[in-house]
């Protein structure tokens, strides 16, 4: 999408020329003054002023400005100055781009990658707990099935309990795994 572009005298930040884009509405508000003087002046001017090694090193600065959020004002600019002579005077080309969407975008990103981050920890949390309440008294069980199996019994009983012997095993094997699971998730 096109952006604004300004030539500005360097000294007073008077607008010495404004493209197309820059002035019609969406981007009138950039301006303002009897003087056609960068709304955001004094905080480029400051930046500028303070970053001034940097800047008159490569001839380019970039800085965002917040201003007031209102429907006509975006909440953010992203805003690129480079020296350049115009005719025999020194001036600042700047363009003017509207970041508040990619800061509302950003910031809903971050709110997800928390929310995301909270719910694993909270599910990796849940499967220790459980798993270690039922792990609790699976060795129970699994201690009865031992000693039931060394008591005298039928053949057809000692089969069952072989069986059952088996099941909980396995059943206790996959609640290990779990655990072991959920706490490689929390360390991570």
């Amino acid at each position: 999408a096109p952006v604004p572009i300004y030539l500005v005298d360097p000294e007073d930040g008077e607008v010495i020329f404004a493209s197309k884009r820059a002035t019609t509405s969406g981007a009138n508000w950039l301006v303002e003054g009897p003087r056609q003087q960068l709304s955001f002046w004094p905080q480029l001017r400051e930046y500028l002023e303070s970053h001034g090694e940097a800047f008159r090193n490569d001839g380019t600065a970039e800085i965002e400005i917040d201003a007031k959020d209102t429907s006509e004002v975006p909440a953010a600019r992203h805003v690129v100055a480079s020296s350049l002579l115009y005719g025999e005077a020194k001036a600042w080309c700047i363009t003017v781009t509207d970041v508040t969407r990619r800061r509302e975008a950003e910031a809903a990103l971050q709110e997800a990658k928390e929310t995301a981050e909270a719910a694993t920890r909270a599910k990796s949390e849940f499967l220790a707990v459980m798993s270690h309440e039922i792990r609790t008294p699976m060795n129970g069980v699994l201690g009865l099935i031992e000693l039931l199996n060394e008591t005298e019994l039928p053949a057809k009983a000692k089969g069952f309990v072989g069986h059952l012997a088996s099941a909980s095993q396995h059943m206790s094997d996959l609640l290990n795994n779990i655990l072991d699971l959920s706490k490689i998730d929390l360390q991570a």
